[in-house]
């Protein structure tokens, strides 16, 4: 076997380099010179799905030991169906290690908050009184155990789906503010149990009753239940409880307690992330780890698969001027223009005179506050000086996402979509804190992401190879330490590397690393092979050398609307494969060029000269035809924004690929930038549409 041997002298090398990196910044683009290398790391994230605050995250106010309400615990069931053919879902108390738990026998409070965001008659299934932790709807049947149902406008007690309920008051009408509305609001439920009764041969239990009492959850607080809504009969309460729902929405459940009804001692509540207590029924196991808390039960003759249980559904309350502050401190490096990424989801319950207040880069001298209130009916977000004022006042919960500049600005984004640049962030080192500004605001905090920027940089060398010099047995070699072909499909011959109707294992890259970097090639000999045409892919950001597009970002000239019995491509996409996804919002874009149809005589085109820059973690593509002015590859024809770009780099393609590359370079921008310009990322390359940040 021939070793392989290296193609280009030394001083060939050199000379081709230093040509190579002056023309580079002749031609590159205004708005790319002079940010560096960057990698993005997770600094901490927090769902506030345990049962309290996470001290490891977060330091809280003196104020906030009764302002930060935690609802970790909650439950959320998702498109909750029964019938034949449709899906179940449960959860049961059983705690012991044999599965069973140990059942409630004496008078027992469950308190839970239940939020149904549905159709009205959608019911959410309270489930008490079971025999035994594996009941459901249809085992329950002509067994102890019932089953409360709400609506908007009634609880009713069915002992089983399909049959009738038992003698005594088995309804309770919800009228007026005692309805329960199914659009999302929180109520908070109390079932107080009158048990008489605890076993019956029949399933007759008349001297069991319960009383309910129903309340809107408060902004802040514990709720104010008054008078009952009214009280069921005949009602089996000794045993085990669980929930279900028959809805087409969502049903969450949460705070979750059960109190001794004699002496108001706790006798359970929900320990830890429900989550890691809960068996997963997505992943097809019929049985749940009896050492769990919660078990999940289901039916042998039903399918679950529409309906999916998502796990506990935390998030903190700030208010009364309380304060969470977090324990990691963001250090910026000033080589980079990029500090840190935040983001988290905000519902403003009470907006107040003041709104409230995000604090970052807090430290011993400084800190940058970010307000967000209602001025004149819109929502008003500002920093110092610098504002911006939303369309309407915000309702709900919504996503903000700031990206953070060691320039002093921030890039804001609302629900994923570009609101504004805002100025005055003089303090980016520091922690991160939401406060709440007084005794009217309240608002709740859920997901809080932070990501950090770290330098990186690639002392690999700028590279370049045209396929030109022949061993003297006419064979063209490449240097094995500085480029890989994979795949049986390609052939280095004529100044040139042809894939020859190559497949998805055609793959020629390069073996050393780069993260801001030019790449140039010439394309051309691009033919149809006996299937049709395949895409053409620049693959970037590789792990590993041999990694093809289906590791790594890739960006492809795809051929359309192809005519398979005459061969004409209709058009030619621009499309993003593995994660790319361009700042128009898609991972498509529409090509005015067609290289599968305008390679010919008539046209005159022979080649296709085509760039792409990294810089920042920002790629952008440009190509042009050989015969067109220079100026034309200095038009961008494709912009993916916040991607990473450090790895190897390489050609591959689709099945029936025919084409062929020459004159490929390399040339890394690491080596000669060390320190960035202010930057501003041009208008036309800003992200305008849904933009996954945190990726």
């Amino acid at each position: 076997m021939k070793q392989s041997k290296t193609r280009f002298g030394l001083i060939g090398t050199v000379l081709l380099s230093l040509l190579l990196l002056c023309s580079l910044f002749l031609s590159i683009p205004n708005g790319y010179v002079g940010d560096a290398a960057r990698t993005k790391e997770s600094a901490f994230s927090d769902d506030f799905n345990s049962s309290v605050l996470n001290t490891d995250n977060w330091t809280a106010s003196s104020a906030t030991d009764a302002a930060v309400k935690d609802y970790g615990g909650a439950i959320q069931m998702v498109n909750g169906q029964f019938s034949p053919a449709c899906n179940w879902m449960g959860l049961n108390n059983s705690a012991a290690s044999d599965g069973k738990g140990t059942p409630l026998t004496e008078d027992y409070i469950l308190e839970m908050t239940i939020s149904r965001d549905c159709n009205p008659s959608d019911w959410f299934g309270l489930y008490i009184g079971l025999d035994s932790p594996d009941q459901n709807f249809t085992t329950i049947i002509g067994q102890p155990g019932n089953v409360l149902v709400f609506t908007d406008s009634s609880i009713n007690n069915y002992n089983g789906f399909g049959t009738q309920p038992k003698e005594g008051n088995v309804t309770i009408a919800l009228e007026g503010d005692k309805a329960m509305t199914s659009d999302g609001t929180m109520y908070a439920v109390k079932v107080v149990t009158h048990i008489k009764k605890t076993a019956s041969a029949t399933g007759d239990f008349p001297e069991n009753s319960a009383d309910i009492f129903i309340a809107p959850m408060p902004e802040s607080g514990e709720p104010a239940y008054g008078e009952k809504v009214g009280t069921i009969d005949n009602l089996s309460l000794a045993g085990y409880f669980g929930f279900g729902s028959l809805s087409t929405g969502t049903v969450t459940v949460s705070g979750i307690k059960v109190t001794d009804g004699a002496s108001g001692d706790v006798l359970y509540t929900p320990k830890g992330d429900l989550k890691g207590d809960c068996i997963d029924f997505m992943e097809g196991a019929s049985q749940a780890d009896p050492q769990k808390e919660f078990r999940m039960w289901q039916s042998a003759d039903l399918r679950l698969e529409g309906s999916y249980f998502t796990g506990p559904l935390g998030k903190a309350r700030v208010a009364n001027g309380a304060s969470i502050e977090s324990k990691y401190r963001v250090q910026s490096d000033d080589r980079l223009i990029s500090a840190f990424d935040l983001s988290y989801q905000l519902h403003m319950f009470s907006v107040g005179a003041d709104g409230m207040n995000l604090i970052v880069g807090k430290n011993a001298s400084s800190q940058t506050v970010v307000n967000l209130k209602t001025v004149d009916g819109k929502s008003v977000l500002s920093v110092g000086d610098s504002r911006y004022a939303f369309g309407e006042e915000l309702s709900g919960a919504n996503l903000f996402t700031f990206r953070v500049k060691t320039n002093g600005t921030a890039d804001v984004y609302c629900n994923n979509a570009f609101a504004v640049t805002l100025n005055g962030f003089t303090s980016v080192d520091g922690s991160i804190a939401f406060v709440s500004t007084g005794s009217d605001s309240t608002f709740e905090v859920d997901n809080v992401t932070l990501n950090v920027y770290s330098y990186v940089s690639s002392g690999s060398q700028s590279q370049a190879i045209d396929f030109t010099i022949k061993d003297k047995d006419g064979i063209t070699y490449l240097n094995g330490e500085n480029w890989y072909i994979g795949g049986s499909a390609m052939k280095t011959r004529y100044d040139e590397i042809s894939f020859i109707n190559a497949d998805p294992n055609a793959n020629f890259s390069t073996k050393h690393q780069y993260a801001d970097f030019v790449l140039n090639f010439d394309l051309y000999d691009i033919t149809q092979g006996a299937g049709g045409c395949s895409w053409i892919g620049i693959t970037f950001a590789k792990n590993r050398y041999t990694d093809g597009y289906a590791q790594a970002p890739t960006i492809t000239f795809a051929p359309r609307n192809e005519n398979h019995d005459t061969g004409i491509v209709g058009v030619m996409n621009i499309e993003g494969l593995s994660g790319v996804q361009f700042n128009t919002a898609s991972s498509m874009i529409e090509s005015s060029y067609n290289f599968f149809q305008d390679m010919n005589s008539e046209t005159g085109h022979e080649r296709i000269n085509v760039r792409l820059v990294a810089v920042n973690r920002t790629v952008t593509l440009y190509f042009k035809y050989a015969d067109e002015p220079e100026s034309m590859l200095s038009v961008p024809r494709a912009v993916v924004e916040d991607i990473n770009t450090f790895g190897y780099i390489g050609i591959c393609c689709n099945y029936n690929g025919n084409f062929a590359v020459s004159n490929f370079s390399i040339t890394n921008l690491d080596p000669n930038r060390s320190f960035i310009a202010e930057g501003e990322v041009e208008e036309s390359k800003r992200v305008t549409g849904d933009a996954s940040l945190l990726a």
